[in-house]
């Protein structure tokens, strides 16, 4: 997901919130040296969590949830995860899912 970040970050015009997510941080340390330049990305903010929240969600987001997209990467339990808190925090709009589990990538 961050590498897909890194590849748009010269045509994307919009505001990027990234939130990891791992029991400690030292389980995502190895993702962090490899975003580079995504922490000097003006429109990018990459945050850390152990885990996600409704809280969370209201902390990070630019504005309010009804104007952003939530895209979400990772196991299945993790993104039915993500859905509720994101419903429980007021998110209306869909998400959009990316991850291994996903139905597109078993054609």
């Amino acid at each position: 997901m961050m590498q897909g970040l890194h590849s748009v970050k010269d045509s994307y015009r919009g505001r990027v919130v990234a939130l990891q997510c791992a029991p400690t941080f030292d389980d995502i340390a190895a993702f962090q040296s490899r975003q580079g330049d995504l922490n000097a990305w003006d429109q990018c903010s990459i945050h850390y969590a152990s885990k996600v929240t409704a809280e969370t969600f209201l902390e990070i987001a630019p504005n309010s949830l009804d104007h952003v997209d939530i895209i979400v990467n990772g196991p299945k339990d993790f993104v039915t995860a993500v859905a509720k808190v994101y419903v429980a925090a007021g998110g209306r709009k869909l998400i959009r899912v990316y991850g291994f589990d996903n139905p597109r990538h078993r054609r």
